[in-house]
């Protein structure tokens, strides 16, 4: 968490966290396989990382897993901003792409003003990100004493959409 956090860049918080205990079998005669339970505890919790820097990020998860952690999810996301910019421009070329329809119709019904009214954007709900794993690197399976490469992730592709609809008057 130190680690983590001693990057500025990163937005990081803690998730899941849960704890739990199993009976251990510990022989305690080899002749007689008498054997007794010792209790064992095992802990785990959730260490979420955002970051824009993606070579910062990777860097970092890799030190956090040399020191014996594991990871199991590693996603790239569009920032809301990416989102909203995006968002923006489908939304001025939807709206000029209805203008024009609302004119080619005005214009065939011998009309020359074209209003759009009762305009509505449906955003789609969230983006869902597509990404690309991170791929399992063989220098894990190495010796612990031997330095943790950090991972290696590559960003794929993100869908983004909206539904713009308008009621045109024409005049």
């Amino acid at each position: 968490l130190d680690l983590a956090k001693a990057e500025s860049s990163f937005k990081v918080s803690t998730g899941a966290y849960s704890v739990y205990k199993y009976d251990n079998p510990i022989v305690i005669n080899d002749k007689t396989g008498e054997t007794k339970s010792e209790p064992v505890w095992k802990g785990s919790q959730t260490l979420d990382i955002e970051s824009k820097d993606a070579t910062k990020l990777l860097d970092v998860v890799g030190k956090i897993q040399g020191m014996g952690f594991a990871m199991n999810n590693l996603a790239y996301t569009l920032s809301p901003e990416a989102v909203d910019k995006v968002r923006d421009e489908l939304l001025i070329e939807a709206l000029k792409k209805l203008t024009a329809k609302a004119k080619v119709v005005a214009q065939t019904l011998g009309k020359d003003k074209v209003d759009l009214v009762d305009v509505n954007v449906d955003t789609g709900g969230p983006v869902v990100p597509m990404y690309k794993t991170m791929m399992a690197r063989a220098e894990m399976a190495m010796d612990a004493a031997a330095p943790m490469a950090p991972p290696v992730a590559e960003a794929g592709e993100t869908d983004v959409s909206l539904t713009v609809s308008a009621r045109a008057l024409i005049k």
